[in-house]
């Protein structure tokens, strides 16, 4: 629950396995694994329950240009501690270019919790990591993906046993205090560049600025 897939240019970028293998061995153990969702895991302990609730969904003014989707995935979790809080927040950004940004926002999980996030990338897309950004690239079109805080690497891209293509880029994070907000940005480059965009979190916005932008060209998010 709050696990998603991204589509672009007539393809899938960051994908889900999307079924259950029923016969024993390599490809069951990948498609129910921890990773083979996108939502958070926590401590270890991925989601065992449906029992995401939406908390609000909005658009601007220009209709689906802009649109906020907020989802409350505590309850997904068997054994937080109480008054724990799971919370991912999405805008998907549809002018003057492409982007999707999500801010999973974590309170009172207990100290020195590690929460863990693994996205599967589309097949046949060459993968490249530039500046703490990952590139996904099709040889025409570009998606970055980024988090803040935090940078990705190399290292954190597997190949699992059993998959039908898709690598899967994985990225742990600690919360000393068991709190704080993790954001991922996904933007997409219709010219394949090479240079990732700016990003930037101030009292809880997150702009974002193009290479090349004398300015951002989004700004999302609120305290």
């Amino acid at each position: 629950m709050g696990s998603g897939i991204l589509g672009w240019q007539g393809r899938f970028w960051i994908t889900d396995p999307g079924y259950q293998q029923y016969r024993p061995g390599d490809e069951r153990d990948y498609t129910l694994g921890v990773q083979a969702h996108n939502a958070p895991v926590i401590g270890g302990t991925a989601q065992t329950v449906r029992a995401a609730r939406v908390l609000l969904l909005e658009t601007n003014a220009h209709g689906w240009q802009h649109a906020r989707m907020d989802l409350d995935l505590s309850a997904c979790y068997r054994g937080l501690p109480a008054g724990a809080s799971v919370q991912r927040e999405l805008w998907m950004i549809n002018d003057g270019g492409q982007a999707v940004v999500a801010r999973d926002t974590f309170d009172s999980l207990g100290k020195d919790v590690t929460v863990t996030n693994s996205w599967q990338g589309g097949n046949h897309l060459a993968w490249a990591f530039q500046q703490g950004w990952t590139r996904l690239s099709d040889g025409q079109h570009a998606l970055w993906v980024g988090t803040i805080p935090g940078a990705l690497e190399a290292a954190g891209l597997t190949r699992h046993p059993g998959t039908r293509g898709p690598l899967t880029l994985t990225q742990n994070a600690t919360l000393p205090e068991g709190q704080g907000a993790r954001w991922w940005v996904f933007w997409c480059d219709p010219k394949a560049g090479w240079t990732p965009p700016s990003v930037e979190v101030r009292e809880g916005i997150l702009a974002l600025k193009p290479p090349g932008a004398s300015q951002a060209a989004w700004s999302v998010g609120s305290q």
